[in-house]
């Protein structure tokens, strides 16, 4: 009998979990994965050499970074590294030392070019050609400006060279005030108003992703200013956001999904031992109500019809292609391609106008009912049936076949109405559970009642509302602390507190926990199957106390880091409240007891004064209005003294009841002027 063959796991290095780019990325190279019957291990530390101290909020979400230490070809076959996005705020230099670490692994490359990696990318030309070229022949355009991003990411530095040559072939002028450098997010909110102030006379404005078009609209509109209509404005990556931005925006479609798919396929390649060549994606643009007035249809033949659906499906649902869609999309496809042949037979003489009405209605409807139209481009939908309309309208005869056409088509937009408010009460309800689900998530994480290693449970107990079946989490020995700018050396050891096996959790006893940090991913009872899982570090601060791997699913693209943040603080509550001296648990409300070996008195005084000062340290660091107050009550036992455990609460509580009437009541922060 010939031995199992060992399934490859692929590890997938990526910028932050949330990020438009990150999450397409991750649903292609997922889909690729299973196809492949390969595990997928996606490490999302965000950004590299980032000041993140810029940003009060996000200030500690360097920590991410550590995870780019735990891949090395003792637990991984190979690695795909977003390696840009992950390094636009560093250097070439940093960036290439991030790829050394990975020596001895194949290594492909996603939309970045360092040598001597493979790679696939987008043709940065071909999209933005597509869109400047229109606005300079068809609009009349010639004062252009661009926001763009850090010059050390390859697509940024690429875009900026595809902007200046094309304007430069047009003999279009170019100064320095043209150009504003953001950084990719859509949190860069000064630099749209720095630009606008610099250029009152600007006629169009690339902007370097769809994130960065954001503060851009915004600042446009505090200024009473209109996309579209006062200045054309363009993205790049067709975020889904993209269709719903007011006005809506153009933007060239690159597939991110598409990039993920391929990279795998090269590092399959590669581990085969084939020699492979870097890639080149094509682009395209989708025209939106950013660019002004749209080109409608004036002549469609039945040569061209089949050319025209072609298009068309692809412009309506482009989404579908790396969106995990359960339903068949060759349906939607058959559906959307009946009810548009129906629509151009109208445009024919000879044929039955009433019966072909009815037929339209029909297959409207039962187009709107495939599960797909979820993931439609309603504005892309709705413009092909306004230039189907308005060619229908220009080959009719008479007046009154032009009434009719356009009759049709207000009852077909009334059903696309329907079924959208239809659609959004249903993704309203799912939210709604989401949330609800959530919350007793977070309430049941407080609820330490199984003393200290069972109560690790309740850290992954609940995770099934988020669709994670599967799940570990691991402790370091202790708190490691970390500051920002400082190098990060992995444990050797950790210590497997829990796991979540298809559902179920499992506490692990003391002498099965401490493993090699190098098996992380190979954990007991790992999924027999093929997987896609997340790494994700546990922390508070400076302080990292442990890693926690579960199951990549849809929910964590969006509630993925405020889930972290929770079980983060339930890991540090845990090790740093009780650790190895004694059990905590919360009774109700916001009241919590504990139960401590305490030597005498004096130690007893010790952790009143120890708990009174982390308080005290919180309300001084945190940005709060208030002050979060904390009454305490303890009961020492004497020695040699029998209590039941109901006696010393009572105790306790007497004492605490006396400082809570001894309680300052104010507890709102007098701030400086």
């Amino acid at each position: 009998m010939k031995p199992l063959k060992k399934r490859p796991t692929i590890g997938l290095l990526v910028s932050g979990l949330t990020e438009y780019f990150t999450v397409s990325l991750c649903r292609g190279v997922m889909q690729a994965a299973e196809a492949a019957d390969v595990n997928l291990i996606v490490l999302p530390g965000k950004n590299i050499d980032r000041d993140f101290s810029c940003y009060p909020k996000i200030m500690y979400e360097y920590q991410y970074g550590t995870l780019f230490e735990y891949p090395s070809p003792e637990n991984l076959d190979a690695v795909i590294v977003s390696a840009d996005a992950i390094g636009c705020y560093s250097t070439k230099e940093s960036i290439g030392r991030l790829l050394s670490k990975y020596q001895g692994l194949p290594c492909v490359l996603i939309a970045s070019k360092h040598e001597p990696y493979p790679s696939v990318s987008y043709d940065n030309n071909l999209g933005i050609r597509e869109a400047m070229e229109h606005l300079i022949h068809t609009m009349g355009c010639r004062r252009f400006g661009m926001i763009g991003g850090p010059l050390k990411n390859t697509d940024a530095r690429e875009r900026k060279e595809v902007f200046l040559d094309i304007l430069k072939e047009h003999h279009l002028p170019f100064e320095e005030r043209n150009y504003a450098e953001g950084d990719l997010t859509r949190f860069a909110v000064d630099t749209p108003g720095r630009f606008l102030d610099q250029n009152p006379d600007v006629e169009a404005i690339f902007c370097v992703n769809d994130d960065t078009a954001v503060p851009l609209y915004a600042e446009m509109q505090k200024r009473g200013m209109v996309p579209g209509r006062d200045i054309y404005v363009f993205g790049y990556d067709n975020a889904s956001f993209t269709s719903q931005m007011t006005p809506t925006l153009t933007s060239v479609w690159a597939d991110t999904g598409a990039l993920g798919t391929t990279a795998l396929e090269m590092v399959l390649d590669l581990m085969a031992g084939k020699e492979i060549s870097s890639i080149i994606l094509p682009t395209r643009l989708i025209r939106r109500d950013s660019f002004g007035e749209r080109k409608t249809l004036t002549h469609v033949t039945y040569a061209s019809v089949d050319s025209f659906l072609d298009s068309s499906f692809d412009l309506i649902f482009y989404r579908c292609r790396h969106s995990c869609v359960q339903a068949d999309l060759s349906l939607t496809r058959k559906g959307l391609f009946s009810l548009l042949r129906q629509l151009f037979a109208l445009s024919d003489p000879a044929c039955c106008q009433t019966a072909v009405y009815q037929r339209v209605l029909q297959l409207t409807d039962q187009f709107l009912k495939f599960g797909t139209f979820r993931y439609a481009d309603v504005n892309n939908l709705t413009t092909v049936l306004e230039d189907l309309c308005l060619y229908l309208s220009r080959s009719a005869d008479t007046e009154q076949q032009k009434y009719e056409i356009k009759e049709l088509f207000s009852l077909m937009y009334r059903k696309i109405i329907h079924a959208m408010n239809s659609l959004f009460g249903t993704i309203q309800a799912e939210k709604e559970d989401e949330n609800y689900m959530f919350k007793l998530f977070v309430t049941d994480l407080t609820q330490f009642e199984k003393g200290n290693d069972q109560s690790y449970a309740n850290i992954l107990s609940g995770l099934d509302f988020a669709g994670i079946r599967n799940a570990a989490l691991y402790l370091f020995r202790e708190p490691i602390l970390h500051l920002s700018g400082e190098p990060f050396f992995c444990p050797e050891k950790v210590y497997l507190k829990t796991v979540l096996v298809n559902g179920s959790v499992h506490s692990i006893s003391l002498p099965h926990q401490k493993m090699r940090v190098k098996d992380i991913f190979r954990y007991p009872g790992i999924p027999h199957d093929q997987f896609s899982m997340v790494l994700l570090p546990l922390f508070s601060n400076e302080f990292l106390y442990g890693l926690v791997l579960c199951d990549l699913t849809e929910n964590l693209f969006s509630n993925g880091e405020f889930l972290l943040n929770q079980m983060s603080s339930a890991a540090k509550f845990l090790q740093d409240s009780f650790g190895k001296r004694g059990v905590c648990g919360r009774i109700g409300g916001d009241e919590f007891v504990c139960l401590v070996p305490c030597s005498g008195a004096a130690m007893s005084v010790d952790l009143y004064r120890t708990l009174h000062s982390a308080f005290d340290l919180f309300n001084r660091t945190s940005e709060k209005a208030y002050n979060i107050t904390v009454s305490t009550g303890f009961y020492l036992l004497p020695k040699d003294m029998d209590s039941t455990l109901p006696e010393m609460l009572a105790h306790a509580d007497a004492m605490l009841y006396e400082e809570k009437q001894k309680r300052d009541k104010n507890v709102a922060k007098i701030l400086p002027k």
